[in-house]
């Protein structure tokens, strides 16, 4: 056997292995990214969950869950992030004493600026992550709920 084919051999029986190998990264690769888009959905589509424990308005369970899921997930999905991990720190530390006041039915906070802006630091620490550009950070208040950021991506 001369060595063109030993070469062709060899490329016969590694294409097919480099092929999965090079498929399932790419598969787990894009399983991670509707991961992250997923967190980042739930947080940002669901503003007005947050701003109804300042207000004491109805509160939807199904949403409270999700959001309470996606919040939970920030940590697993967004691990390698520092800057999303810092601000997911910070956040928490205030979600938690707000629910806790919540569930003690104590006086709640009256002034939600630093509520929302530990939320907007995280959701502007994962947008960043997620590789957009020109994002407005909203200006969410209870008596805007409505308003709508600006995301384009690159």
């Amino acid at each position: 056997m001369d060595l063109i084919q030993i070469i062709n051999i060899i490329a016969i029986i590694a294409s097919p292995i480099v092929a999965v190998v090079v498929g399932q990264a790419l598969q787990n690769q894009s399983v991670k990214r509707k991961d992250k888009m997923h967190v980042f959905e739930l947080l940002h589509n669901n503003i007005s969950h947050f701003l109804r424990l300042f207000t004491g308005e109805g509160r939807d369970k199904a949403v409270e869950e999700a959001v309470l899921g996606a919040i939970g997930m920030v940590p697993i999905v967004y691990n390698k992030d520092k800057t999303v991990l810092d601000a997911f720190k910070t956040f928490k530390v205030v979600h938690d004493d707000l629910i806790e006041r919540v569930i003690k039915r104590a006086n709640l906070p009256k002034d939600e600026d630093a509520y929302l802006r530990e939320l907007r630091t995280l959701i502007v620490a994962i947008v960043k992550n997620l590789g957009y550009k020109d994002y407005s950070p909203f200006m969410y208040s209870t008596k805007n709920p409505e308003a709508i950021s600006k995301v384009k991506e690159k």
